[in-house]
């Protein structure tokens, strides 16, 4: 994929989360309202006391991992790419 640019704004803009967690087969439960909470899906994700720690907001179309392997793994930037680096 080299020289080619991957605009991940745009996708999050027209991807609704659900969809995704759908594609993936993530099962996660509802807390409140858009929120849903579950165990986190990422391959950085390797604690085993943290079954609830992976939190989406439908409204928002966004995630995070709160668990210290994912936190450290996006250098504690806020959630969203914990197993992808930004070029």
């Amino acid at each position: 994929m080299s020289g080619k640019w991957v605009d991940f704004r745009h996708i999050k803009d027209v991807v609704p989360i659900e969809m995704v967690l759908a594609h993936y087969r993530i099962e996660l439960r509802r807390v409140v309202g858009s929120r849903l909470r579950g165990k986190c899906p990422l391959p950085t994700h390797s604690s085993q006391d943290s079954a609830q720690s992976f939190a989406v907001d439908v409204t928002r179309n966004i995630w995070a991992c709160h668990s210290d392997s994912c936190v450290s793994a996006r250098a504690g930037r806020i959630g969203g790419m914990c197993s992808i680096s930004s070029p």
